[in-house]
């Protein structure tokens, strides 16, 4: 039992930690803005609209001209910002309104200098036409699917409402509000377990010390292993993303590791503290080891006559028998 406690709070504990750190605030929206401005993710955006990205999705060299002339580093920024902004009174319950980017001044542009483009970008490829370009089956699929979000895109006025895609950050931060404040009462109920069903007070010690002291090494563990499994989650998050919007994948892996770099600050200062208070706990162990409750040990007495009956005598024979013989 006391195992199965202290294997629950070691491993809930950062667990507990990460959540808390995403649910409290502990990662301000203008902290994520300069982390994103810091990093190179919205020069490589507006580098993936101008290069490649852009000219694969739309196929037409004008529009990718127009659209990487408008797509800068700065207007990239203004808009992202605007969004986190967005995003976090949404996502919090602030505001029902959900958030959305709009590209619709890059739309003006197109109608009144080269309202040419504005059929061509709308235009959905029919099979006949996919059939006489040089794709593969795979990237026939591909194509048209993306032919579809431009249209999507078009049809919407330029803009990108992202409710369906934070809706499950939404709801995962409803359940958090619920589950968080009950994990960590389970927190400090395991750690009152301890104490309860050690029956002595170096044990107790002992017990809370190895429970902080198990609960730092899986802290470590998780700061030692997230260089591998952050990309691995990054890119099965990419990955379920729209080909369009892989192409703000910079910017995502910005944030998710802005967040990731903060996880770790607060626990390694958590780290230290409880590996401080384990060095106090078993300390304190050492120092208390004379209260420890004696061992009892086994009380060995002489057995008595009623344990181990006396054999009996053998009767003398009788004198009868003897005359006869």
């Amino acid at each position: 039992m006391k195992l199965s406690l202290l294997f629950f709070f070691a491993f809930t504990n950062p667990l507990v930690l990460f959540f808390a750190i995403l649910l409290y605030g502990g990662i301000p929206p203008d902290n994520m803005k300069k982390a994103i401005a810091d990093s190179e993710a919205y020069s490589q955006v507006s580098a993936h609209f101008a290069q490649q990205d852009a000219d694969t999705i739309t196929q037409n060299k004008d529009f990718t001209v127009i659209v990487s002339k408008r797509l800068t580093p700065t207007y990239i920024r203004t808009k992202t910002e605007s969004v986190i902004d967005e995003s976090a009174t949404w996502i919090t319950g602030k505001t029902q309104t959900v958030p959305v980017v709009s590209f619709r001044e890059l739309k003006e542009e197109l109608q009144s200098e080269h309202s040419d483009l504005m059929g061509n970008i709308e235009h959905i490829p029919t099979a006949v036409e996919l059939k006489r370009s040089d794709l593969d089956a795979q990237n026939q699929t591909r194509y048209l699917e993306q032919a579809k979000q431009i249209t999507a895109f078009t049809n919407d006025d330029f803009t990108l409402p992202l409710g369906n895609q934070l809706e499950g950050i939404k709801l995962a931060y409803r359940i958090l509000q619920i589950a968080l404040p009950m994990l960590i009462v389970l927190l400090i109920c395991s750690l009152f377990l301890l104490v309860k069903f050690a029956y002595s007070l170096p044990s107790r010690f002992k017990w809370v010390g190895a429970a902080l002291l198990a609960s730092s090494i899986v802290g470590y563990g998780c700061i030692f292993f997230h260089p591998y499994i952050t990309p691995v989650i990054i890119r099965t998050n990419i990955l379920q993303q729209s080909d369009f919007f892989s192409l703000f994948s910079p910017i995502i892996i910005a944030m998710i590791n802005h967040y990731v770099e903060i996880y770790i600050g607060y626990q390694e200062i958590v780290n230290t503290v409880f590996l401080v208070g384990a060095a106090g706990c078993f300390l304190g162990a050492i120092a208390t080891r004379k209260q420890a409750i004696p061992k009892l040990k086994p009380v060995y007495e002489i057995r008595s006559y009623w344990e181990t009956p006396l054999k009996e005598k053998p009767t003398p024979p009788s004198e009868e028998y003897t005359d006869t013989k």
